[in-house]
């Protein structure tokens, strides 16, 4: 099967995303409701709230999808939507609108790992790489490393043993004052900062391990805050030097895994990797030890549901369906 038109879901934590694809992956439409604003004033995501927003907007963004497309509801042919992981209260309202669209147009439905829409997000662009391919995925929920091979059978290769690296920046972000999320605050910082003033450590990094840790690297931001008062060319100072750790401990075992499984292309993906620095150093890394990198467009690092259909898309060609009861999945 291969679908004229594909609606997909997003709605694995905070944001609610809705897309349409057509069958070449062409996307007729793309839109993402964030929930910034609501989660704000508690430093973080509260799940009940993201639920509830999640159950407010899902049938107005896939009116609004399908009108930007200039599509009536009877046009779409199948759906695809993300089941696992995240918070299980936002999945299943994202599934069981889903799984209630298709069975009222008894059409086909698929469910799809979050993850593998992260590695799969460039898909039909002319410089995605083929499969095999090492994914790092880095985010406020995960940093991890995945081996896709040339059956697009995902393997986790290693992940973080605490905290990930957006959740890094959020909670050392919290301490320095900034709003939230604070990885484009951090981002912005940077920009005017030194990073060389600031020293943060890399944990693991000697270690021939393809984990990560960024606990200690909180500690000593920690540390670091309570020290002394941080003015606004301080925290620039700060915040390059803290970007410049994470880049650097993300990049050495992204490396590692290359070097391991001897695949020379690299795919970046999940929000992290929308920062500005690692965007830039993954591209020397590149350049250096003649890797292929791949880094999404910065809409398409966040959550959002076009990755989710271009995975569908691949899935729907190899002749995959799903029972309407297939579960929802936390982890």
């Amino acid at each position: 099967m291969n679908p004229k038109y594909l609606l997909a879901i997003e709605t694995s934590c905070d944001d609610c995303a809705v897309a349409i694809l057509g069958h070449d992956n062409q996307i007729l439409a793309d839109v993402i409701y964030s929930q910034i604003d609501p989660h704000a004033p508690f430093g973080g995501i509260v799940p009940e709230i993201a639920s509830r927003q999640h159950l407010g907007r899902i049938a107005g963004m896939v009116q609004k999808a399908l009108s930007e497309a200039n599509l009536k509801a009877k046009d779409i042919e199948a759906v695809a939507v993300t089941n696992r992981p995240g918070l299980i209260g936002s999945l299943l309202v994202g599934v069981q609108f889903a799984k209630g669209f298709a069975q009222a147009l008894q059409i086909p439905i698929i469910g799809v790992h979050h993850i593998e829409g992260h590695l799969l997000a460039g898909l039909g662009e002319p410089d995605f790489p083929e499969a095999p391919f090492i994914g790092l995925i880095a985010s406020g929920g995960h940093s991890a490393l995945y081996l896709c091979d040339a059956d697009h059978q995902i393997t986790t290769l290693g992940q973080t043993r605490d905290d990930a690296a957006g959740e890094a920046f959020d909670k050392i972000g919290r301490l320095l004052g900034l709003s939230y999320p604070a990885g484009k605050e951090i981002d912005r910082l940077a920009q005017t900062g030194d990073a060389d003033r600031f020293e943060f450590p890399i944990a693991l990094r000697s270690r021939d391990t393809l984990e990560y840790s960024f606990s200690g690297l909180k500690t000593a931001a920690r540390l670091k805050i309570e020290k002394q008062v941080l003015g606004e060319q301080d925290r620039a100072d700060f915040c390059a030097g803290l970007q410049k750790a994470v880049a650097a401990a993300l990049l050495a075992k992204a490396q590692l895994a290359c070097e391991r499984t001897q695949i020379k292309k690299l795919v970046l993906g999940g929000g992290v990797a929308a920062n500005s620095l690692l965007r830039a150093a993954a591209e020397e890394l590149g350049l250096r030890e003649g890797l292929k990198i791949y880094l999404p467009s910065k809409k398409h690092c966040v959550d959002n549901a076009v990755m989710i259909g271009k995975a569908a898309l691949r899935r729907f060609r190899a002749g995959e369906r799903a029972a309407f009861d297939f579960p929802v999945e936390a982890s």
